[in-house]
């Protein structure tokens, strides 16, 4: 799959290698240059120094091939103008790491077809770590509604 990622940060960065690592064809777009140079250093993956808001950028990124958006800037306000000009484009599937539960409605009306809720799920692994160590939740799905998640099962138990 053709992959573009809004933003090289942590988020954008860890997804781009583990996708990488799977054979998909990943460029990531940063407003630094300097990321862009240590992240091609890294481990090679494409870059392009750009704003990932402006649709120019997008185009000579190959947002119109691209198979998947993934949205991994910072601010809700900026993934959510990044996800309109992928959707704009004809992106079909529009991911975003959300940090704002706010822009949740907005993300939805703006296409975006898959939500990372990072804060939820670190509060749920939080309070599962606290109430049940023995459970992990692995992920959220559904906005929430179902979550996958595994436990161990005590040595006692045949």
């Amino acid at each position: 799959m053709y992959i573009i990622i809004a933003g090289g940060g942590i988020a954008g960065s860890s997804i781009a290698e583990e996708l990488l690592d799977h054979k998909h064809d990943v460029v990531i777009i940063d407003r630094e240059r300097s990321v862009c140079e240590a992240l091609y250093a890294r481990n090679g993956v494409v870059t392009m120094h750009g704003d990932a808001r402006n649709i120019d950028v997008l185009r000579e990124a190959g947002m119109d091939r691209a198979d998947v958006a993934m949205g991994a800037l910072y601010r809700d306000a900026d993934n959510l103008t990044f996800a309109l000009l992928a959707k704009s484009i004809g992106v079909a599937k529009i991911m975003v790491n959300m940090r704002d539960p706010a822009y949740e409605d907005a993300y939805h009306l703006a296409g975006v077809t898959h939500i990372c809720d990072i804060n939820s799920m670190i509060r749920h692994k939080v309070l599962i770590e606290l109430e049940s160590p023995v459970i992990s939740v692995v992920t959220s799905l559904r906005h929430g509604e179902a979550q996958l998640i595994m436990f161990q099962v005590p040595p006692t138990w045949d």
